[in-house]
């Protein structure tokens, strides 16, 4: 069926697993919601990214960006499926969401959570059928986090590594990236090893196309600079400015 011919539920679902996610961008939150809309009774949500961007006015890559994000943080699912013309991208939710989505409206055909909303909180519709939200342990009294203008760790580097990875990599919360760094405390090693990696991810097709491209603390938190292989290490008095893939 085309895009054009399908519709989206009346309803989306934000459980509260995603509307509390601190990670989780207020935009990404939003689309999650989007994707539930969309998806059918199977819980898989069929839209492109350019169907997606067309609705909120957003750009294709914006899309693209806050779906491996999602993706990132393993609340959703992606598979490529053969289809008739081709081959069709699902992006499934949690099978909790999608089993919620069903019971709203409790229409038989397509669980099209349309028909039918006007019953909601009839017998079909049990507080009990709302799964609790738990939040992780230490979770419950967010601490307010002190706000730092820059790195205490090496602060000239980092400033030259954000200016790089948020003009050519991707955007984040400057604030997020500071901690990751000072947490890591990278030698110059290490960062000239993190800038050739990066010149080297983003020649990949995977980056090309905006997939699986993580925020810059998610990069140095995971040392995410380890998934580009054949790159040597050299002794960190011999490094040159060049090397670090960034202006100093």
């Amino acid at each position: 069926m085309a895009e054009s011919a399908r519709s989206p539920a009346y309803f989306a679902i934000i459980p509260a697993n995603v509307r509390y996610h601190t990670a989780l961008s207020p935009n990404a939150k939003l689309l999650y919601g989007e994707i539930t809309a969309l998806a059918d009774q199977t819980g898989y949500c069929w839209a492109s990214n350019k169907y997606l961007a067309e609705r909120f006015l957003w750009g294709e890559r914006t899309v693209s960006r806050l779906i491996a994000q999602m993706q990132e943080l393993e609340l959703i699912t992606i598979e490529m499926v053969p289809v008739k013309n081709g081959r069709e991208r699902r992006i499934f939710v949690g099978q909790t969401v999608a089993g919620g989505l069903a019971k709203i409206g409790d229409t038989p055909s397509r669980q099209n959570w349309l028909g039918g909303l006007a019953n909601i909180g009839d017998q079909n519709n049990k507080e009990e059928d709302i799964p609790p939200y738990n939040p992780p342990k230490g979770d419950e009294k967010p601490r307010r986090r002190t706000h730092k203008w820059t790195a205490d760790w090496n602060p000239d580097r980092f400033e030259a590594f954000w200016t790089y990875y948020r003009t050519h990599v991707r955007p984040e919360n400057r604030q997020a990236a500071i901690r990751a760094w000072d947490k890591l405390q990278p030698s110059d090693e290490l960062i000239a090893r993190i800038g050739r990696a990066l010149q080297k991810q983003l020649q990949t097709q995977a980056w090309k196309d905006g997939i699986g491209i993580p925020y810059a603390s998610t990069y140095l938190n995971n040392a995410r600079w380890e998934d580009a292989e054949g790159l040597p290490d050299p002794p960190a008095e011999t490094v040159p400015k060049e090397a670090y893939g960034w202006q100093q």
